[in-house]
């Protein structure tokens, strides 16, 4: 389809090359996606929006571990990021600029009037694997992970307090650590003071990543090591001392990038650390890749002993508008962080929005006309939609209420010329019997078969984010560089819905292209979801829409999701491992979302009993690429065989 300002669209793409518009990062401060790429705490936080706190939950400080997990972009990080000394602290001193904030971290016990009451301790997973290359007992690898964490985590808990506390290298002389009371440190120096303890960690460190070293002839030296991560005890707020007083009341321990371990190492760290009772909060953050599929069966949190916090999850169970309303903020401060000289205060403001269609007002006109000529001839044949035809002629409607009522129309005579109990002849059906939730399908319709835009609007950008924060900065920073090369040429700074559409769905099919490099089993991964996307356009665009708004996922029972998951139920059946690797990949990348549904399952054959049942929901960005609606619910049971069906499909992968 051609954008409805073609013009606008090569303006970008020239001032992209003359570095108008997107030059620097500040011009298009929808640039900058992760929390990594913002090297300022002002600018973090200015960017930051607070409603993102809302996925933690009120007892997160407590002395308890919680998995944070998301996909890539989904906000872990930035999380994380928030709760570091330099933020808590930039918080403190600019109470007015970041009152919201404040407020909400005091609702979680981080911060007081006085100033922050956490210490947080922030360490990523980058470089562990290569321990599990070294030529010793599993044991001893643990041991050597745990110690490496643990010197590691000493180090970033004394430069925390330097942080915290405003100091400088030389005053760790001042802090004092005191031996816990449980825990076996003895191969700690406790009790010792900052600098002390400064030289044993690094001390430590360096020796285990001598280790690492094959090529280094300590390899081999002895050491000592743990067995769990004990260091966090002698962590606890009343053990650390700065001057003689206690710094704060408490101490969050942060490990970001937990999928970054080796499978063993990954299992080790978490078993053992939620196990203990540690005399901290503990948070793992991790992606999903590293999970196997019974980790990702939605019934999994269930029996653990640490606090899941899924982040795209959370937003999506029944939080959908505050989803919304989080990344509403969050345009609202990037539009303002702009450093351009065009006052562009929210995004939202210069994005059309669902509303009566004007700027598509031909592509309306035309479907109103062909469907209510279409209608014309089936009344004369027979009287039963006379009632529901002069509903539809209405005056006075937009041009989108008319055409949607049209199309409504349309697809109940549709459903009533084939359902064969009715009789064609009958007496006028009354208007009352027109069912009202049609709407959303005779949207897909129109998209289909008129060209209608239905990809646009801020509700929907924030829907086709998948509820990941990182989709929608994409998404909006193409946008953002139209509204800016809109205003550059002095045009109206309101991105219609042709071209909104137009964004989207270039984005949509990079990563839908993306799928088969980015992962190992990508070409399998790119068959199955060709086979679903051929499965639900057939479903979704049928004339009765009997799955109105359509199909936008699939249904599998309990019993056979958990026969997946379990890899001794696979032993010696290779299609079934691999449509497990398949299903794992999905999940892991977001490509689809699992539900489970109680008792809502269907029959599988006849006389079967109705099954719980996993439902599987494709990726809202996809959708845009493959033309499906944007609603969930839709969906239909496939069994076992059916999938390893579509593992086998005929059509091609570059789909």
């Amino acid at each position: 389809m051609e954008p409805s300002n073609a013009l606008t669209i090569r303006l970008v793409d020239a001032a992209r090359q003359d570095g108008i518009v997107a030059g620097t990062r500040s011009r298009n401060p929808f640039a900058m996606r992760s929390s990594e790429s913002i090297d300022r705490e002002m600018t973090f936080l200015r960017l930051f929006g607070p409603g993102a706190l809302e996925s933690l939950r009120d007892d997160c400080m407590s002395n308890k571990v919680t998995v944070i997990r998301s996909g890539p972009g989904g906000g872990k990080t930035s999380l994380l990021r928030l709760f570091r000394p330099e933020s808590l602290n930039q918080i403190h001193e600019h109470d007015a600029e970041y009152r919201e904030l404040r407020q909400k971290l005091e609702v979680l016990s981080a911060m007081s009037r006085s100033g922050p009451n956490v210490l947080g301790v922030y360490l990523r997973l980058n470089d562990y694997a290569p321990l599990q290359d070294l030529d010793v007992g599993e044991p001893q690898k643990d041991g050597l992970l745990f110690s490496l964490i643990g010197a590691r985590l000493t180090l970033k808990m004394l430069i925390g307090i330097l942080a915290l506390k405003n100091l400088e290298r030389g005053d760790l002389r001042r802090i004092h650590v005191c031996r816990p009371e449980d825990g076996d440190l003895t191969a700690v120096p406790l009790p010792c003071n900052g600098e002390e303890l400064f030289e044993w960690a690094s001390s430590t460190e360096r020796n285990i990543c001598d280790r690492m070293n094959r090529f280094n002839g300590s390899a081999h030296t002895p050491m000592p090591v743990f067995d769990s991560l004990e260091h966090i005890r002698m962590m606890a707020p009343e053990n650390i001392r700065l001057d003689g007083e206690q710094i704060v009341p408490k101490t969050l321990i942060m490990i970001d990038d937990l999928h970054n371990l080796h499978k063993s190492q990954r299992a080790a760290l978490l078993d053992k650390t939620a196990t203990e009772r540690y005399p901290a909060a503990i948070w793992f953050a991790e992606r999903l890749e590293s999970l196997d599929l019974r980790d990702m069966d939605p019934m999994a949190a269930h029996g653990r002993e640490y606090t899941l916090v899924n982040l795209e999850e959370y937003w999506e169970s029944t939080r959908r508008r505050k989803f919304e309303n989080l990344v509403r903020v969050i345009s609202e401060k990037r539009a303002r962080f702009a450093k351009i000289d065009y006052a562009i205060d929210s995004l939202e403001d210069h994005v059309e929005s669902q509303g009566d269609g004007a700027s598509f007002k031909p592509q309306l006109l035309e479907m109103s006309r062909e469907i209510r000529k279409k209608l014309r001839k089936v009344a004369h044949i027979t009287r039963q939609f006379d009632l529901w035809i002069e509903d539809a002629e209405v005056e006075n409607q937009s041009p989108l209420a008319a055409a949607l009522k049209w199309k409504s129309v349309e697809i109940k005579v549709a459903r009533v010329q084939k359902n064969a109990q009715k009789k064609l002849f009958g007496k006028p059906l009354e208007v009352e019997e027109h069912e009202n939730d049609l709407r959303a399908a005779a949207e897909i319709f129109a998209h289909s078969e008129y060209d209608v835009p239905y990809y646009y609007g801020f509700a929907r950008i924030a829907t086709m984010s998948n509820f990941n924060i990182e989709r929608f900065l994409e998404i909006s920073k193409e946008l953002f560089d139209l509204i800016v090369a809109q205003s550059i040429t002095g045009m109206d700074p309101m991105v219609d819905a042709s071209d909104q559409e137009q964004v989207i769905k270039k984005i949509a099919k990079r990563h839908w292209d993306g799928i088969q490099k980015n992962n190992a089993n990508g070409r399998a991964v790119k068959t199955f979801l060709c086979a679903f996307r051929d499965f639900a356009q057939e479903q979704s665009r049928r004339p009765n829409a009997p799955y109105a708004p359509g199909i936008t996922g699939f249904g599998i029972r309990r019993s056979q999701f958990e026969k997946l998951a379990d890899p001794a139920a696979l032993n010696g059946q290779r299609e079934l491992k691999d449509l497990a690797d398949v299903l794992r990949t999905c999940l892991a990348q977001n490509y689809l979302k699992a539900r489970y549904e109680s008792r809502q399952g269907q029959k599988a054959g006849e006389g079967s009993d109705v099954d719980d049942v996993t439902i599987l929901y494709l990726n809202r960005l996809f959708c845009s690429h493959l033309g499906l609606p944007l609603s969930r619910g839709g969906w239909r049971h496939k069994t076992i065989e059916d999938l390893c069906g579509w593992m086998r499909h005929a059509g091609s992968p570059k789909g």
